[in-house]
Formats: C-alpha cells, structure tokens, sequence
C-alpha cells in the first residue's frame, strides 16, 4: 500500500473520469508525490514531515484536479480513448490480430515477388523511412514493457503516440507521393509525344507498389499501437488498484 492511499484515493473519486483514465491519472500522481517525498527526506526531513510537505507541494486542490482532467479529456485525448475502447474486449482484439496476419501475409508475399518494386515513385523511401522508424518504436516499447520491465508508469505510454503519429505519416507521404507523380506525369505528356493514356499506365504503375506498401505498413503499426496500448492499459489499472489499496477506507 503507498503512503499516500489514503489522498490517492480521494483525489479518484473527484475526477470524472472513466476508470481506466482515472487509473493513470492516480498513477501520475503517484509517481510525482514519491519524487517529492524523495526529495524532502533527501533534505533530512523525517517521513512523516516529507510525507506532509509532499502533500502539500502537489497541491490537490479542486483546481488542480480540474486541471487534471482537462489535460486528459483534451480532443486528441478523446480520440485516441475512442479507438483503444474498441478493441478493449478479448474477441475484439483476437479478430483484430487475424484480420492483420491475413492482411500482411498476403500482400506481404506480393511484394516479394519479382519486380514488385522495380520503377517504383522514388517517395517510397522516405514512406519506408516513417514505417522503419515506427516499428523501431515498436520493438522499443516491447523491449521496455515486457522484457526490462519499465517501473515508472510516467514512461508506460511514452512513444506510442508516435507510432500511431508514423503510421499516419506513411500514408500521407505516399498521398504527397501520389499527387507529385500525377503532376509528373501531366507535365511528360506536355513535353513529349506519349499519350495521356500511355503516362497514366506508366503513372499507375510507380504508385501502386508505394500505396500498398505504405497502407500495409501502417496497419501494422496500428495494430501493435492497439496491442501496446491494451496491454499499457492492464498494467496501469493493476498497478493504481495496489495504490489504492487501503485507501478507500
């Protein structure tokens, strides 16, 4: 049971909040209230007088909390909130998954097929560059969650923002890359003697593999978002439920 059960636990019942968002909000505040005791008895301050200061410093006024939950009801907050709420339940995450595998195996084996990818729209590569840099996030966040084991629930959430944010990224570069190709191809028929019909074919044919590879490429990066953010979403409800442990007294 932490110290501060008893003030975490009063401080949960005034935010109007769902549960699992007045979990993490519990736990942010637990985490900075054990940074101020640690810091007070650091001071040579007894427990008991680093606790009160503690408390005091945070500040737990109803502004505060109001506050609070304004950070965690803000429209990007409540979007995000909305898609992880729909795959909350087992099935929905199950169904998820498969629906992903079929996806990825199947196009994934198209691609390697050969020439796939021979005259492709050079904007493949920085569309490539946002996939690598969301699936090294990916790997991190796995590496953190499930095999260091990271204890400080500030940290349970940082980076999946930006795989989601990549995954979008992906996508409107190749949009961008889309819409420079077609521009591309309006100006080549200017200028030389193919057709519209003949530079339309060849247009279609530098696009394609990218709009493939890039809608590919951010299903699976939204995919491990959902599967991290449900399994952050666990932890985060289990590890407040032990703070709160004794509180609600």
């Amino acid at each position: 049971m932490s110290r501060f059960a008893s003030t975490l636990s009063q401080t949960s019942r005034r935010l109007n909040l769902p549960p699992h968002i007045t979990s993490r909000v519990v736990l942010e505040l637990a985490a900075d209230l054990e940074d101020l005791f640690e810091h007070y008895t650091a001071q040579g301050l007894s427990e008991e007088e680093a606790t009160a200061r503690a408390l005091e410093s945070a500040e737990l006024s109803d502004e505060a909390v109001a506050r609070l939950v304004e950070v965690h009801t803000s429209p990007t907050g409540r979007l995000v909130e909305r898609l992880e709420e729909r795959t909350r339940t087992p099935w929905e995450r199950l169904m998820l998954l498969l629906i992903t595998v079929f996806v990825t195996i199947g196009i994934g084996s198209e691609m390697f097929t050969a020439g796939f990818f021979s005259g492709i729209s050079s904007f493949l590569w920085p569309v490539a560059a946002a996939a690598a840099a969301g699936l090294v996030l990916v790997l991190w966040k796995i590496y953190g969650l499930f095999i260091v084991k990271d204890r400080d629930p500030r940290r349970l959430r940082s980076g999946l923002p930006s795989v989601l944010g990549l995954a979008a990224l992906s996508v409107l570069l190749a949009l961008l890359g889309v819409l420079v190709e077609m521009h591309q191809a309006a100006l080549s028929v200017e200028g030389t003697a193919q057709s519209l019909a003949e530079q339309s074919i060849l247009c279609v044919a530098r696009i394609a593999p990218m709009i493939v590879f890039s809608l590919t490429s951010a299903i699976v990066l939204a995919v491990a978002w959902f599967a991290l953010s449900s399994r952050v979403g666990r932890l985060e409800q289990t590890r407040a439920a032990m703070l709160l442990e004794g509180g609600s007294g």
